[in-house]
This record gives C-alpha cells, sequence and structure tokens, in this order.
C-alpha cells in the first residue's frame, strides 16, 4: 500500500498541514495543504485559549477526513526557553497533545514525530551553522515548492518528506559528502 503521510508544523497562530502521497513524483499539484490558527491576546481568559485549541485539532480532523492519510508525522516542538517562552512551550504542548489523541482517538491515525534538524537535514544534507530555516526553505524552493505556501505548510512538507524517506515512498534527500579522509602523520 502507497503510503499517504500528513504532515504537520503544530503552531497555535499558523498550523501547516499538507497531506503527501508516497507516490506524488515530485509533482506539487498532488499535496494538498492547509493552514489554521489565530492569535489570542495576552489577556485572553482560558476558555479562548481552550476553544483556539480545538479549533485547530478540529481543522485537523477535516483535513484528515479530506485526505485519509496513513500516518501523520509531527515537527517536535521547539522550545524557546525566556521569559516569555515557558508559557509558550505549554501552550504548544497542549495543542500537540490534543492533536496527537484526536488523530488516534477519532481516526485511528498513527502518529510519528522528528525533530527539526533531522527533518531539515535531509534536504539541505549539512545544516548551517544559522539560519536554518532560511536555507530549508530556499533549498525546498529549489525543489519546486510553489510560491504561494506558507512557511508553515513549507515545515510540514519537510517533516513529510522525512516520513516519506523512512517509508520507502518519493522524498528529496540531499546525500551529504563524506567526510574527508584524516592526514596521517609520521612518525619523526
Amino acid at each position: 500500500m502507497t503510503p499517504l503521510v500528513l504532515g504537520l508544523d503544530l503552531s497555535l497562530t499558523g498550523t501547516g498541514m499538507v497531506a503527501v502521497p508516497g507516490d506524488w513524483g515530485g509533482d506539487w499539484g498532488r499535496i494538498e495543504r492547509r493552514k489554521v490558527g489565530y492569535s489570542v491576546s495576552k489577556q485572553a481568559t482560558e476558555a479562548e485559549r481552550v476553544g483556539r485549541l480545538t479549533h485547530i485539532a478540529d481543522e485537523v480532523i477535516r483535513f484528515v477526513d479530506l485526505t485519509s492519510p496513513t500516518i501523520a508525522v509531527l515537527e517536535q516542538y521547539a522550545m524557546r526557553m525566556g521569559a516569555q517562552g515557558v508559557g509558550h512551550a505549554c501552550h504548544l504542548g497542549e495543542l500537540g497533545g490534543v492533536v496527537k489523541a484526536d488523530l488516534w482517538r477519532r481516526r485511528r491515525v498513527p502518529v510519528d514525530v522528528v525533530a527539526p534538524a533531522s527533518a531539515r537535514k535531509l534536504v539541505l544534507g549539512k545544516l548551517p551553522r544559522s539560519g536554518v530555516k532560511a536555507a530549508t526553505r530556499a533549498a525546498v524552493r529549489e525543489m519546486g515548492l510553489p510560491d504561494d505556501w506558507s512557511d508553515d505548510e513549507a515545515d510540514a512538507f519537510v517533516v513529510a518528506n522525512w516520513s516519506l524517506s523512512a517509508l520507502g515512498g518519493f522524498a528529496f534527500v540531499v546525500e551529504q559528502a563524506p567526510p574527508a579522509p584524516k592526514k596521517k602523520k609520521r612518525a619523526a
């Protein structure tokens, strides 16, 4: 059976979703995509925050109903630590838990996660020391990513691409050059 991978880049303000068939062959028109989410004020009530979580999770389920994926893969949470980072990490973790639970409980879609660096390394070969997100976006654009895709949808594609590579589907993989041989020291 050909896999259909649901790639998710979870975000409270812009969750990116893509459904990539295992045999898509580089035809970007065969990929379904969507972006959902919205901002709430810092003074938002807990009911408003929960409403956002359920809205995003419901939209993910609607997308699942439209595409019928065989597996979902999520980018592991990027945890920013600092004064605001802890609160953001908690809210993002809540979103991830709701989405993962709903994918399995409501639609029996198995879930996997991938570290952003692992997924990006597949399309970059080697990660740059800085500007990794921009380098990833440029690399995927060179592979044909349409101009009208959001960064969130592009990130969702990168995690789906990682899953397709692991499942034996069509995936973009940049081979990393082997390390240069070490020079042998001569004995004096």
